[in-house]
């Protein structure tokens, strides 16, 4: 196995770890929310972030967001329509941007928590 392979599997385990760690994050919030330790700010906006930021899902199946990129059965659909595999540097900035994106989520769900908490 070449670098690029092991620099795409190091980054989708991080990336399964992260999708865990903002999922427990945000069940800790619901919790804290339902047990009336922390305060839902006023607004179905405020109350999508608390509640929407991690959807339910099936084990296996990636959650959708914004910020992260869905391929969709790619494998199958790039055969069915001819187009080229992505090159291993790809795979690794769609990755990286995937990583990125989760590591925003979880900060910006680290702040909200916090800043429930203190009041």
């Amino acid at each position: 196995m070449d670098l690029l392979h092991k620099q795409i599997l190091v980054l989708s385990n991080k990336i399964d770890a992260l999708y865990q760690i903002v999922e427990q994050l945000n069940q800790k919030v619901s919790q804290a929310l339902a047990e009336g330790r922390i305060k839902a700010a006023a607004g179905a906006a405020n109350e999508q972030v608390v509640r929407g930021t991690v959807p339910a899902r099936a084990p296996g199946v990636m959650p959708e967001h914004k910020d992260i990129l869905v391929d969709d059965d790619y494998s199958h659909s790039r055969y069915l329509s001819g187009d080229r595999p992505l090159s291993a540097e790809v795979q690794i900035q769609r990755l990286t941007a995937q990583l990125t994106a989760a590591y925003n989520q979880i900060a910006a769900l680290e702040e909200q928590l916090l800043s429930r908490h203190t009041h």
